[in-house]
């Protein structure tokens, strides 16, 4: 009797909850880089990938991973900030203890404060910034000054896409000392992400065939957001016509839903 996938939970996670980070070997690598940056004491690293490759998710991983008790850290996402709401952010994520009405200068001070007050505890301060190429140039001009301004206590990360970063500035990217580049999935790592999600799920290894496979990673072209969004849609394709295991042809069905839907969304 064939398998009811509707009991099973997806074993892609969704759009409405949080992505599972795959340890592939490009994300490995930049964690690896990523915590070298920050035991050499650097002060600036970029981190690039296309649109979909990761760089949040890695962000976000990385910062988990950093020890908390011994290195003060936060994440912020640069898109759509005026220089008060990074200023902001910074402050409640370093614990300067932000006030309400404070302004630029009174956050600035605060920051500044807290930044010299862990260096002298000898504590580095890991500043992660994500979007920073959908900043503006007057955010930018204050991460530049932050950096000029604690060259010694501070590790600075940028992430950005490798087509937009010249709107960093020749500042930024002269400064910058590690530049860590997230390519697309192999084959073997979407086969990887997909067998470990369907054991997390209880779903077994043999949810996908090797066709299902191959043709999921030529239509997402490894970028790892559309693997996992393709996966989910081919899974909840196959739950609905209660099949035992996903074909080529559940995949290329689910990839017709994904496009018919987003031009929808586009003609909108």
């Amino acid at each position: 009797m064939p398998r009811d996938h509707r009991r099973l939970p997806s074993p892609c996670g969704s759009a409405s909850h949080a992505p599972v980070f795959c340890p592939s070997p490009t994300h490995q690598e930049a964690l690896a880089r990523l915590h070298f940056l920050v035991a050499e004491r650097r002060s600036l690293g970029i981190l690039t990938g296309g649109d979909g490759s990761g760089k949040s998710l890695v962000l976000a991983t990385f910062l988990d991973e950093l020890p908390s008790a011994q290195r003060p850290a936060c994440l912020v996402n640069l898109w759509g900030l005026e220089p008060r709401d990074l200023l902001r952010e910074l402050a409640a994520g370093l614990y300067a203890q932000p006030r309400t009405g404070d302004d630029v200068s009174s956050l600035w001070q605060r920051i500044g404060e807290r930044l010299r007050a862990n260096q002298l505890i000898r504590l580095r301060t890991v500043v992660l910034l994500d979007d920073a190429d959908e900043a503006s140039h007057e955010v930018l001009i204050f991460v530049l000054r932050l950096l000029k301004s604690q060259p010694g206590g501070l590790t600075l990360v940028l992430a950005a896409d490798p087509g937009r970063l010249t709107r960093l500035g020749g500042d930024l990217l002269q400064l910058s000392q590690l530049h860590i580049q997230l390519e697309p999935w192999e084959r073997d790592d979407v086969k990887e992400y997909l067998q470990s999600n369907l054991a997390r799920a209880g779903g077994g290894l043999q949810g996908f065939d090797d066709a299902a496979v191959e043709r999921l990673y030529d239509l997402s072209n490894g970028v790892p957001r559309w693997v996992a969004h393709l996966a989910e849609l081919t899974w909840l394709a196959a739950a609905g016509g209660c099949r035992d295991f996903i074909d080529a042809e559940t995949v290329e069905s689910a990839y017709q839903m994904l496009s018919d839907s987003y031009h929808a969304a586009s003609a909108g």
